[in-house]
């Protein structure tokens, strides 16, 4: 098809203002202090036409324009394993552009990046590291010694006391007062399994509890009251640490939580809870978030966290 000299002028005018209003955007995400990176998709293949090589180099110039003076750190990734045509991989380099090849090894790049360039963000708070080695072993821990981890960056729980025989959480039940839950004294999700016997009104129905279940149990105080919420930690391989919150109990997997990429700081975790439509204990349940994203800090040997709290 051949364009007239109006047709060419509507389609370079059409052009310059698809090109000013990226810059414009660009410009606009990089100087909002709301992010760290600005990454733009483009098929940068040296075996496109002249005509897509136009806009492609306008994508990453305004890129670079985007960014100059301030600390965002920016990033072009490539559907495409091909290298770039020679005149663009230079002007990348001379400003230090990034060009990666493929969504996947981009974000494995990115991620890498993240955990030493300069955040816009506000600093995460220091906090000083606590010695969990006395509690951490390989697998799964048990609840209780989870717990005490927890407790040492400061979540709280309820009294509870661990149970080896059918006897020993009728003393427990005595010792704690009524009413306690029996539990097993293992890994999350118990419930769904049958492992967790609520409302037990008297050390006999602690000890009846007990031999029931037919494990080592834990004895713990209940709790009345409020809309369980869950609290999260789980390691990427590529993204590290990553913090979750939303509804809790045995319907956690069925409703999406919030997410966010730790390490995160007070008012990063307060906004989470928040967005998670707990505003009126965000304070309570940022807390946890925190704890949660300073054990991921502080020991890369803890691969996942699950606390189920009420609200």
């Amino acid at each position: 098809m051949r364009l007239s000299h109006k047709s060419r002028w509507s389609a370079l005018l059409r052009e310059a203002d698809s090109n000013e209003s990226f810059g414009t955007a660009l410009r606009t995400l990089a100087h909002s202090g709301e992010f760290d990176v600005l990454l733009a998709q483009v098929d940068l293949s040296r075996f496109r036409g002249a005509a897509e090589r136009v806009w492609c180099s306008a994508v990453v110039h305004a890129l670079v324009d985007a960014v100059a003076g301030t600390a965002v750190f920016p990033a072009v990734t490539t559907v495409h394993s091909t290298d770039p045509w020679l005149d663009l991989a230079r002007y990348a380099r001379t400003h230090e552009l990034p060009l990666l090849r493929g969504p996947g090894a981009a974000m494995r790049a990115i991620a890498a990046a993240a955990r030493w360039a300069p955040r816009v963000r506000p600093p995460v708070e220091r906090w000083s590291p606590v010695d969990l080695s006395d509690l951490l072993a390989p697998g799964a821990l048990a609840e209780l010694e989870s717990s005490i981890a927890l407790e040492r960056y400061g979540v709280r729980f309820p009294q509870r006391r661990r149970a080896l025989t059918p006897e020993a959480a009728e003393r427990a039940a005595l010792e704690l007062g009524p009413p306690v839950v029996i539990k097993v004294d293992g890994p999350a999700h118990k419930s769904l399994d049958g492992g967790v016997i609520l409302d037990v009104a008297s050390a006999a129905a602690a000890r009846a509890a007990a031999e029931r279940l037919a494990a080592t149990v834990l004895a713990v105080k209940q709790v009345t009251g409020g809309d369980e919420v869950f609290c999260g930690m789980t390691r990427d391989p590529d993204y590290g640490p990553i913090l979750a919150v939303g509804a809790g109990g045995a319907g956690v997997e069925a409703r999406r939580p919030m997410l966010a990429v730790g390490p995160i700081g007070s008012g990063e975790a307060r906004a989470l809870a928040e967005e998670a439509g707990f505003t009126a204990r965000a304070e309570e349940i940022a807390d946890v978030l925190l704890a949660l994203s300073r054990v991921a800090a502080d020991h890369p040997t803890v691969t996942e966290i699950d606390v189920n709290r009420s609200s």
